[in-house]
């Protein structure tokens, strides 16, 4: 059957060439997800969306933004501030690393109001996405899983990975990733701590390689990860 048994990089030549295993469905027409790595020169600063999408998207009209410390626990709390269509202030510690991730909607224009993804694509149509979310970069990637740390410290290696749900599998199965190099050391990495109790130590990944990196925090407790970059295989 269509549905369910394929993904999408076997139905869309464009896919297929770019290596991207499946798309990101999306509930708005013109909706974007990008990133990147940005060092504080200060203990705030500016940021615009044209330099974090290397000069494709100038204006939103929303977006949620996540951002993570890298190689340390944060001293000062890591949040953003000043929201504006056009970009947003990041507070932190100066001289400090951050993954920064957005999920946000471009201004329609009205030709594109009419139609959905969804309209012109089988693959979607059948998956339910009534949209899909855009990338900035060649072989770009989003994808998450859920780690319990054995240490204080653990190595994940990408091929260790298990994720849940992948297309035409029994719900809550567990398979090995279907990522397993990054292009770059350069993806975002963000962390938020999903057990019970306050978090002592809070999570920060460090050492940052191709096939994996290294998750700080408490040991016997889980976390969600969520990685967004450019990938090889």
């Amino acid at each position: 059957m269509f549905t369910n048994e394929l993904l999408f990089k076997s139905q869309c030549p464009l896919i297929e060439e770019f290596h991207v295993k499946n798309v990101i469905g999306a509930l708005e027409r013109k909706q974007w997800i990008f990133g990147g790595r940005v060092t504080l020169s200060g203990a705030s600063q500016a940021l615009t969306y044209l330099t974090l999408s290397s000069g494709i998207i100038e204006r939103l009209d929303h977006a949620q933004i996540l951002a993570q410390k890298h190689s340390a626990v944060p001293t000062n709390p890591t949040y953003v501030d000043t929201k504006t269509s056009s970009g947003f202030t990041l507070y932190g510690d100066n001289g400090a690393t951050y993954s920064i991730v957005i999920l946000g909607t471009e201004p329609h224009k009205p030709r594109s109001q009419r139609k959905w993804a969804s309209d012109y694509c089988p693959f979607c149509k059948s998956q339910g996405f009534k949209g899909v979310a855009g990338g900035t970069l060649k072989d770009v990637a989003a994808f998450s899983f859920q780690w319990t740390l054995s240490s204080a410290g653990d190595t994940i290696a990408f091929n260790d990975i298990k994720t849940q749900n992948i297309i035409g599998r029994p719900r809550g199965q567990l398979d090995d990733s279907l990522i397993h190099t990054m292009a770059d050391n350069q993806y975002q990495i963000i962390v938020t701590k999903t057990s019970a109790g306050a978090v002592v130590v809070p999570p920060y990944p460090e050492d940052v390689g191709t096939n994996n990196f290294t998750l700080q925090g408490e040991a016997g407790e889980t976390y969600d990860v969520l990685i967004l970059g450019q990938i090889l295989n």
